[in-house]
């Protein structure tokens, strides 16, 4: 611009498609580069396993060429998370939409945003900055489902029971509790999602079965927890239960690979459950190296929260949760 101005040059203001130009003579500015032109995200959903998942799309007709990538950095956190364009997977095909994941979201993180920002394979940002969170994707999606002529209640309770599980899990784990995940929710809103829930402790104990615990903190897992003196003895553990698609589901696991839960006991995590499948009955069997059954025990995360539901409010709602997704997919 100095050059410029000894040259006699005054530049005008240039738009994302026209160079800076005189306004004595004309001329355009040989040193400027013009802006990148930004689009919009084509929106947000959200994947309920189980933990959850924001998914961002974007419209690929938005794309000029290959190596695009999206940088990920959720409220709270100074680690940003990359995910190359490579990695992205098809939305839908007319129109042509992409959509990446950002995994493992706790409850109790429910009202943190995530920005997101796409950039061009030369790291220049060709995305404006997209600001959501999963509790503003629920509270929009009650909002939207209830302007429609017939509201899905199945829908309506989903997302409220989602919200209530995310308000209590920041009361239980006491984080971030001055803005809950169902802050501005009315009464009537509350009243769609799931009321009681019948629940029966259907456990049976096998040799060395201490009890379950719930992991609440990225997922909701069960976990089988056995005395050492059972376990020492045993090769290996199967798992299975039917999932709610009725699709059994079995998983080996060595003994090796239990976890420790005290001096004198391990456990056994139970993987692969979405939160829709806290009915179903879990079997896991300790065996011998030669394959012999040393103890069978049966347990449910519904029994679980059956035998839990008073100690915390946390636990109704998570089988609240759980039974509005059944009624959802079902």
């Amino acid at each position: 611009d100095s050059n410029a101005s000894a040259m006699g040059h005054s530049w005008k203001e240039a738009t994302c498609t026209t160079p800076k130009t005189c306004t004595v003579c004309g001329a355009a500015d040989p040193d400027y580069v013009a802006p990148v032109e930004k689009f919009d995200l084509a929106g947000m959903t959200m994947t309920l396993g189980n933990s959850l998942a924001a998914n961002f799309v974007v419209n690929d007709s938005d794309l000029e060429g290959t190596g695009h990538y999206a940088v990920i950095t959720k409220e709270g956190s100074t680690e940003a998370v990359t995910i190359p364009q490579s990695e992205w997977e098809v939305y839908s095909n007319n129109p042509a939409r992409s959509y990446f994941t950002y995994e493992g979201v706790m409850a109790k993180q429910m009202t943190e945003e995530f920005t997101v920002i796409i950039y061009n394979a030369a790291g220049e940002q060709v995305s404006n900055t997209y600001v959501r969170s999963i509790a503003g994707y629920c509270r929009d999606q009650i909002e939207k489902e209830e302007g429609k002529a017939s509201p899905d209640a199945e829908q309506l309770a989903l997302y409220v029971d989602i919200l209530k599980y995310g308000a209590a899990a920041q009361v239980f784990f006491k984080y971030n509790t001055e803005k809950l995940a169902t802050e501005g929710l009315t009464e009537a809103q509350l009243a769609y999602g799931a009321q009681e829930v019948e629940m029966e402790d259907i456990r049976v104990k096998g040799t060395g079965y201490m009890g379950a615990t719930l992991s609440l903190e990225n997922k909701i897992s069960m976990n089988f927890v056995f005395q050492n003196a059972t376990i020492d003895a045993a090769a290996y553990a199967m798992v299975t239960f039917t999932d709610h698609y009725n699709k059994v589901q079995e998983k080996r696991v060595e003994a090796a690979d239990f976890e420790v839960y005290s001096a004198s006991a391990k456990y056994v995590v139970v993987e692969g459950m979405s939160v829709a499948d806290s009915f179903a009955p879990i079997t896991v069997t300790l065996h011998s190296a030669d394959g012999a059954v040393l103890s069978t025990t049966v347990d449910s995360v519904e029994s679980y929260i059956c035998r839990m539901s008073a100690a915390d409010p946390l636990y109704p709602a998570i089988i609240k949760l759980a039974q509005s997704a059944y009624n959802k997919f079902h």
